[in-house]
């Protein structure tokens, strides 16, 4: 169950405790579940409707889409759509960074004031230190602090960072890590 949700409020983000919600008679048990079966059900449908590529079913009776394993388009074949439906909503509740980066800045792009020098430097940033690290591959549920720390101490040896450039690879990986735990 759901420790907190987020709501907006006069132009904020706030975070409530479902406990809090539970213990002040507001909700009950069964309210939260059913809130957290309807907060489920508009996820899945709002990221098969963002889903970039067609999903089909075949003239064997298989359903495929295309998805990015690994960096690479490949194609996916399921037997049953809703098995199909299934893979699309993990691949994009568990992206490898390198994914996280195309939605992040696509998110960035679309609600963000930013001018197009800063998507560029960030984009730059992404594409010369990050991308090609073995780091960029990882998925972010299974990411760890010492994955971080070691991808940083990394770059910071074998690329001679300045300050500044250290910044920027610090904002775009902030950035990621932020929106990856704002979408989940």
């Amino acid at each position: 169950m759901r420790t907190s949700f987020f709501y907006v409020q006069k132009g904020k983000w706030l975070m409530i405790n479902s406990q809090d919600l539970i213990k002040s008679g507001i909700m009950t048990d069964e309210d939260l579940r059913d809130l957290e079966s309807e907060i489920e059900v508009k996820k899945k449908k709002r990221i098969l409707e963002n889903w970039e590529h067609d999903i089909w079913q075949g003239s064997n009776g298989y359903w495929y889409t295309y998805a990015y394993v690994n960096g690479k388009r490949k194609m996916i074949k399921k037997r049953h759509k809703e098995d199909l439906e299934e893979f699309i909503v993990q691949a994009e509740e568990n992206p490898t960074i390198e994914e996280l980066f195309d939605m992040w800045i696509k998110y960035k792009e679309e609600h963000d004031r930013l001018v197009d020098t800063s998507l560029m430097r960030y984009t730059n940033v992404f594409h010369h230190l990050i991308k090609s690290s073995p780091f960029a591959k990882k998925r972010i549920r299974e990411l760890t602090e010492d994955d971080i720390y070691t991808f940083i101490q990394t770059i910071l040896m074998d690329k001679n960072l300045s300050t500044k450039e250290y910044g920027n690879v610090k904002t775009v990986l902030q950035g990621m890590i932020r929106y990856a735990r704002f979408e989940k």
